[in-house]
C-alpha cells in the first residue's frame, strides 16, 4: 500500500491496494463498529482504479492515448457489513469502478440485527483500487454529525465553539476548507506530520454551532497568513449570497 497525487480527486493523495494477480481477494477491513437494532446507515466511498495510461479529456499531444480513444471497463468492488459474532452478512452491494474516481452511495437497513460487525472492502480484479475516502453514518445524523453527539452538545449548554483552533491555525487557508468535502485537499500536518484530512470544513463546523445552539469561535491566521484573507474570511462567513 502506497499513496498516489496524480489521480485522485480529493486530497494530495489517494489509497492504494494493488492486487498482483486476477480472482485474488483484495481488499480493507475496519472492525468493531457498533450497529443499532433498526437504525439504518448511509454509506459513502469515493473510488476507482489505476489505469497505466496517461488520462486526457483534452485533444492530446502526439504519443499520448486519449479518454476518448480508451474503452471504459468497470471493475467491480465489493461492500460488505459482517457479523463479528456469527459471521453472518448483515449486507452486501457491488460498486462499479470507473477509471476516474466516483462518489457512491448507498443505504444500509441492518433490520432487527445489532451488535458489532467488520465493514470490509473487497475486489479480485487484477490491478490497483484508488481510494480517497469513505464514510459511514447513521441515516438520523444532523447534516453528518452524530446526533447522540449533538444532543450531548444541547445537554451541555456548550456556549461556544472553536474551529479550528490550537496550533493548526498558524498554517490555516481557510479556502481549503470552503469547497466540497470530495474536492477538499487533505493537509500537511505541519507539527504532527502526515495529512489531516479536513472532512470538517468551516460550513460543516456552522451546521454543527448551528445545531446544537453553540456560538462559533472562528480563528484567524495571522502567522503564515495576511490581514486580506482575514478579512476574506470574515466576508465568507457573514456576506450576502451574491459576495465573491
Amino acid at each position: 500500500d502506497y499513496t498516489v497525487g496524480t489521480e485522485c480527486h480529493k486530497g494530495h493523495s489517494s489509497f492504494i491496494v494493488v492486487n498482483n494477480k486476477e480472482g485474488e481477494k483484495q481488499g480493507l477491513r475496519q472492525r468493531r463498529i457498533y450497529i443499532k437494532k433498526g437504525e439504518k446507515c448511509k454509506f459513502e466511498i469515493f473510488a476507482g482504479f489505476l489505469t497505466d495510461f496517461a488520462m486526457k479529456l483534452i485533444p492530446p499531444l502526439e504519443g499520448v492515448t486519449s479518454a476518448s480513444d480508451v474503452k471504459y471497463e468497470s471493475r467491480e468492488l465489493k461492500i460488505e457489513l459482517i457479523s463479528e459474532d456469527t459471521g453472518k452478512k448483515i449486507y452486501k452491494s457491488i460498486c462499479n469502478l470507473k477509471p476516474v474516481q466516483s462518489l457512491f452511495s448507498m443505504e444500509i437497513d441492518p433490520g432487527e440485527f445489532f451488535g458489532y460487525v467488520t465493514l470490509q472492502i473487497s475486489f479480485k480484479f487484477e490491478g490497483s483500487l484508488l481510494l480517497s475516502w469513505c464514510s459511514l453514518m447513521p441515516l438520523d445524523s444532523i447534516k453528518g454529525w452524530r446526533k447522540d453527539v449533538v444532543e450531548k452538545l444541547i445537554e451541555a449548554k456548550v456556549p461556544v465553539l472553536r474551529f479550528p483552533g490550537g496550533c493548526y491555525t498558524t498554517f490555516f487557508n481557510w479556502r481549503e476548507w470552503a469547497v466540497l468535502r470530495n474536492e477538499r485537499r487533505a493537509m500537511p500536518s505541519f507539527f504532527w506530520g502526515g495529512l489531516d484530512e479536513n472532512d470538517t470544513g468551516i460550513d460543516e463546523f456552522l451546521d454543527l454551532c448551528e445545531a446544537s445552539g453553540a456560538k462559533p469561535q472562528i480563528c484567524i491566521n495571522m502567522m503564515t497568513s495576511n490581514a486580506f484573507e482575514a478579512a476574506s474570511l470574515v466576508e465568507y462567513c457573514n456576506g450576502a449570497d451574491d459576495s465573491p
